[in-house]
């Protein structure tokens, strides 16, 4: 066992150059609470990904929607990441055991080197990257970007107090459902760097969720096995309005789980902001149909607006 610590203490870290506080990265501070209800893509990828070298490269446009996200206050946030507070998270001997913990060092690492590789080749993330800094909020990879360890079911956050995309290291795995995680708390920071979004605000909140599911998510199959829609709604509706309706649920569930609004106060809100979020769909300027080039095309888009 002392071996095995030794050993993990030489892995290098991707991000090692910027240190950490207190044990983390950041703490977050904001006082709301976002947790998206997991959602499973109802068809098998068949496409072939692109590949770079020997590396498989991540495509969003076959991303599947299981993740959910928290935006938590200082005091919860250690509810949702272990290694925050005062108390170092120490995994049982059972977790140990079943290979579920006790390499947190390697996850971290893997984490760090895919995220990494993230950002450096999807193109709706350097897009987004792209559209913050030229809007005069520059993004550090080093700094804004953070692997940690998370409760189960939580993949990622997005820190309001220093502007940081959280992704739980020993949750997300595959490079396709990071690249989902890392798109959608990019549009939260874009919201909330560039739009001035105050999450404690119910109007505030229920748009950036919009915006962020409206993005990210609702494709039409996830929108059907997720039971937002039926087969009926399926054949007699037109695509546009089974997406607006996955869009208003899923915002709904997000508003509800971060905000003490009753369900009828939180459709309220949802309802009387959804005509302007709905269309907003700054920086990317689409919404990306599953399956398709819409992700690099939306990229070579942004070159026209100084985007990239």
């Amino acid at each position: 066992m002392e071996f095995f610590q030794n050993f993990m203490k030489l892995i290098p870290s991707v991000f090692a150059s910027e240190p950490r506080n207190d044990g983390h990265d950041a703490v977050l501070s904001q006082n709301q609470i976002s947790v998206e209800e997991n959602n499973t893509e109802g068809d098998e990828v068949t496409d072939q990904p692109n590949v770079v070298g020997k590396r498989v490269k991540p495509n969003i446009s076959d991303r599947p929607e299981i993740y959910s996200d928290v935006i938590v206050e200082n005091n919860d946030s250690s509810k949702y990441f272990l290694e925050r507070g005062n108390v170092r998270y120490k995994p049982t001997w059972s977790r140990i055991l079943m290979m579920q913990d006790g390499s947190e060092r390697l996850t971290r690492y893997n984490c760090e080197k895919k995220l990494y590789s993230l950002i450096q080749e999807e193109p709706l993330v350097k897009l987004l990257i792209g559209a913050l800094k030229s809007s005069g909020c520059p993004v550090d990879i080093r700094r804004n970007f953070s692997c940690e360890v998370c409760c189960q079911g939580v993949y990622g956050g997005y820190d309001t107090e220093t502007q940081q995309v959280v992704v739980c290291q020993n949750n997300v795995v595959r490079e396709d459902i990071m690249a989902t995680i890392v798109t959608h708390e990019l549009i939260h920071m874009f919201d909330h760097c560039v739009n001035n979004t105050d999450f404690k605000k119910p109007e505030h909140l229920a748009c950036t969720e919009i915006r962020a599911i409206n993005l990210t998510s609702c494709s039409l199959l996830d929108s059907f096995w997720s039971g937002y829609v039926s087969l009926v709604d399926l054949i007699k509706s037109n695509y546009g309005k089974v997406h607006a309706t996955c869009v208003k649920e899923r915002a709904l569930n997000s508003v509800l789980a971060a905000s003490l609004l009753s369900e009828d106060e939180a459709r309220s809100v949802i309802d009387r902001v959804f005509p302007f979020c709905y269309p907003d769909l700054e920086p990317i300027g689409r919404r990306l149909r599953h399956k398709t080039t819409d992700n690099s095309r939306a990229y070579y888009d942004g070159k026209h607006y100084g985007y990239v």
